[in-house]
């Protein structure tokens, strides 16, 4: 994972002319279907703490680099500026809405309990 977001962020250093709002989206693309990619089936005890941190890294660091920002500026404001959400919360919000449809399945009898 630390590869690709090497890769990715010097992707995104070259690109100049692309504007924020682009870069925006390349940011949340590649956390929404990289880093959270089938996260919402796993429990949060398969999903380390260790893991979750690795990617809210790679989502501040994408941030910091398309907003050409100092080390020292709070995370949250990034997010704040941007309209996002942190990767931990997109996380969260994506098993909530998966608990919902499995909720929703289990009370029609599509799907069974394994």
């Amino acid at each position: 994972m630390r590869v690709a977001s090497g890769a990715f962020l010097g992707i995104l250093n070259a690109m100049k002319s692309i504007t924020i709002s682009t870069k925006r989206q390349m940011v949340q693309a590649c956390i929404n279907s990289v880093a959270l990619y089938a996260t919402e089936a796993a429990s949060r005890e398969e999903i380390t703490e260790r893991i979750i941190a690795e990617m809210e890294k790679i989502q501040r660091r994408g941030l910091r680099v398309i907003l050409n920002s100092p080390q020292a500026t709070a995370n949250e404001t990034h997010l704040i500026d941007l309209g996002m959400m942190s990767a931990r919360a997109l996380l969260d919000k994506r098993a909530f809405y998966y608990s919902g449809r499995k909720y929703q399945m289990q009370k029609k009898g599509a799907y069974s309990k394994i």
